[in-house]
């Protein structure tokens, strides 16, 4: 239950940093140009610098903010997000397959047509 639970908040925090990027860069560019595992990757990184860089009581100042502040805030932040460092890897197309010549496929043949078959070249001289 406490991992569901640890997912859950994850997950809604991704949404609000992905909702605040779309806001500034667009949804389309978003969408065609961030990975979501290389964003949900830089987050914990992030953070954990963050934590260390900034002293405890500078967070209160967040906690106790409205809403709509602190939205403003992570506008603000995902303007100076380089969304290339982000970015997808590009798919390339598929190689076709090479054209070899294959050889004729014969049919399934049963293993009891097969003994059937050596049984009776058996029996006849």
């Amino acid at each position: 239950m406490c991992g569901f639970c640890l997912a859950l908040g994850v997950s809604k925090g991704l949404a609000v940093v992905l909702a605040a990027w779309r806001r500034v860069h667009g949804e389309e560019r978003v969408e065609e140009e961030g990975a979501l595992y290389a964003i949900a990757n830089a987050i914990p990184t992030t953070a954990h610098g963050l934590l260390l860089a900034i002293p405890e009581p500078e967070w209160d100042v967040l906690y106790a903010m409205r809403t709509a502040a602190c939205a403003a805030i992570l506008v603000a932040r995902a303007q100076g997000v380089r969304l290339h460092a982000c970015r997808k890897s590009p798919r390339r197309p598929k190689k076709p397959p090479p054209q070899g010549k294959k050889p004729a496929r014969q049919g399934h043949v049963s293993t009891a047509t097969l003994l059937m078959n050596r049984k009776a070249n058996l029996i006849t001289p």
